[in-house]
């Protein structure tokens, strides 16, 4: 899992109970990349709710 080169601090555990969280409260969104089904990995990108989150918490405007 990438996310844990970056944090170390965090393990796997926690890293992937953090992403299910943002997931059920609609923050973010999962999806397979491959279309092989041994294939499995996964990526994430923010949904609506979750850059009006960004955008609030900041005060910046993340639209390109």
């Amino acid at each position: 899992m990438m996310f844990t080169a970056v944090m170390p601090y965090l393990s796997k555990h926690a890293v992937r109970r953090a992403l299910e969280r943002l997931i059920v409260k609609g923050v973010i969104i999962r999806s397979e990349f491959g279309a092989n089904k041994f294939d499995r990995t996964s990526w994430y990108a923010f949904t609506q709710f979750g850059r009006l989150l960004m955008q609030e918490s900041e005060g910046r405007d993340y639209e390109r």
